[in-house]
C-alpha cells in the first residue's frame, strides 16, 4: 500500500519528468499474430484480490530525460501484417538516469501502485483507459471520415491485479538485460484494436491483437495473454520443444517483444543501415526478404560469388524448428512475420533465455550482443529494479531459468 511518506517521495520533483523536454519520435507501426490452434492461451479467471504489501523501497529517485520508440501490435490470428513508414528525424541520445535502489512488485499489485510505479521509474506521464471517441479518432485517417465502432467497451486490468505486475516485469526484465529501455511515454487501455473498414470507414475489431508501441504510447489491449511459443533450447535429434506460458509469463513476454520493436527503433535512429545489417547477418536476403540458414557454406559461397541462392536452404515458416537447420531462429513467428519480428523475437530471446538464443542462432546472440552498446545511448537509461530474496536459507538461483 501507498503511505503519505511513499507517495510524497513519488511526487517529489525528482522523481518527475518533464515530458515537454523531450524530442520529437517518429511512428513506426507492426503486428504481430500467432495462430490461435497453435500457439494461443486459455484466458484465466479474473478474480481480484487486495493489493500486496508495499514495494515502495528506494534511496534516490531518478531524474533524466526520456527518449525514442515505437509502436507494435501483438497476438492475433490469421498471417501477419507489417506497417512501418520511414523515421526521419535524428534523435537526441538520453543522460543516465541516477542510481536507484528498489524493490520490483511482487502479487496483486493496484492500479493506483501501477500507475505511480510506471510514472517515478520509467518517465511514463500518462496512464488512462481509453475511451470510444478516443479509438475512433485514433483510427482517423487524412481526408476519410471518422469510423464509427459499435457495441464498444472499455476495458483495463480492473482496480488490482497481477496483470499490472507482470506488465512491470517485462519492462524490468529488459532493464536488466540492456541497463535501458525504450521511452514510454504514455499507456492506455483498450479492450479491442480495431482496423477502419477501407470501404466504409467503420472499424473492424481484431480480438487478438494485444499491444500496440510506437511514438512513446504503448497500448495495451485484452488479448495480450497469448504466445509466440518461443524454443526452449536447440533442435538437434528431433525439434526443440516449445514454451507453454501461463499468464503471468506470457503477458511479461508480450511486453519485453514490443519492447524489442522499441529497440529496433532506437537502433535505427542510431544507425539507417542497422536492419540491413541484421538482416546480412541472420540470412534475410533479397526483395522482399527471404530468410535463408546463414550458416551453411553453399549460402556463404552464392552470397560471396552473387550466385544463385540455394533454394533447400530456405527457411520457412514449417522449417523454423528443423534439426537441419544451423542458424536456427528462436519461433515459427520470428520467420512468418520477417524481419522486424525476427528481431523482436531475437532481443526478447536475449533478455529472457540469452543461452537458448546463443545455441539457436549464434549469429543472432552476437550481433545483439555486439551493438547494445550504441543501440542503449538512444534509450532511457535506468537502473533495474531489485528482487526479493526468498525467505529461508537458500540464496535465490539464478541462470536462464531459475527454480524456487
Amino acid at each position: 500500500m501507498l503511505t503519505a511518506e511513499t507517495v510524497s517521495k513519488f511526487n517529489s520533483p525528482a522523481a518527475q519528468v518533464d515530458a515537454s523536454q523531450q524530442p520529437a519520435t517518429p511512428y513506426i507501426q507492426t503486428k504481430l499474430q500467432v495462430n490461435p490452434f497453435d500457439d494461443s492461451m486459455a484466458a484465466e479467471g479474473s478474480g481480484m484480490k487486495t493489493p500486496s504489501t508495499n514495494f515502495l523501497e528506494y534511496k534516490s529517485a531518478s531524474n533524466g530525460s526520456v527518449n525514442p520508440t515505437h509502436r507494435i501490435s501483438n497476438v492475433s490470428g490469421q498471417g501477419n501484417i507489417i506497417q512501418r513508414q520511414p523515421a526521419p528525424a535524428q534523435q537526441t541520445p538520453a543522460p543516465t538516469i541516477s542510481s536507484q535502489i528498489r524493490f520490483r512488485p511482487e502479487g496483486v499489485l493496484s492500479r493506483q501502485e501501477f500507475d505511480q510505479y510506471v510514472r517515478t521509474y520509467y518517465g511514463v506521464s500518462d496512464v488512462h483507459t481509453g475511451t470510444q471517441s478516443e479509438q475512433e479518432q485514433r483510427l482517423t485517417r487524412h481526408d476519410v471520415p471518422t469510423p464509427s465502432i459499435t457495441n464498444w467497451q472499455a476495458w483495463d486490468p480492473g482496480t488490482a491485479s497481477e496483470d499490472y505486475t507482470s506488465i512491470i516485469d517485462g519492462v524490468e526484465e529488459m532493464l536488466d538485460a540492456f541497463g535501458a529501455m525504450p521511452q514510454v511515454r504514455t499507456i492506455i487501455f483498450f479492450k479491442l484494436h480495431y482496423q477502419a473498414d477501407p470501404t466504409t470507414g467503420v472499424g473492424i475489431p481484431e480480438p487478438s491483437t494485444g499491444a500496440s508501441f510506437g511514438a512513446g504510447e504503448l497500448t495495451i489491449f485484452e488479448g495480450f495473454t497469448g504466445s509466440t511459443r518461443p524454443a526452449t533450447g536447440r533442435s538437434t535429434t528431433t525439434p526443440a520443444t516449445r514454451q507453454l506460458p501461463d499468464r503471468s509469463a506470457a503477458i511479461t513476454y508480450n511486453i519485453i517483444h514490443e519492447l524489442g520493436h522499441g529497440v529496433g527503433e532506437a537502433a535505427s535512429n542510431n544507425s539507417r543501415q542497422m536492419f540491413d545489417q541484421f538482416n546480412a547477418a541472420v540470412g534475410w536476403i533479397g526483395s522482399p526478404p527471404v530468410l535463408y540458414d546463414i550458416a551453411q557454406a553453399d549460402v556463404q559461397t552464392a552470397i560471396t560469388n552473387s550466385t544463385a541462392l540455394p533454394n533447400q536452404h530456405i527457411i520457412s515458416p514449417s522449417r523454423w524448428n528443423d534439426v537441419n537447420v544451423i542458424e536456427q531462429p528462436m519461433s515459427q513467428y520470428a520467420v512468418r512475420g520477417g524481419p522486424s519480428e525476427d528481431f523482436a523475437e531475437t532481443v526478447t530471446a536475449y533478455v529472457q533465455n540469452p543461452t537458448v538464443l546463443q545455441q539457436r542462432s549464434p549469429r543472432r546472440h552476437q550481433f545483439i550482443h555486439a551493438n547494445i552498446g550504441s543501440w542503449t545511448s538512444m534509450m532511457r537509461k535506468t537502473a533495474p529494479g531489485m528482487s526479493r530474496q526468498p525467505k529461508g536459507d537458500f540464496n535465490l538461483p539464478s541462470g536462464d531459468t531459475a527454480y524456487a
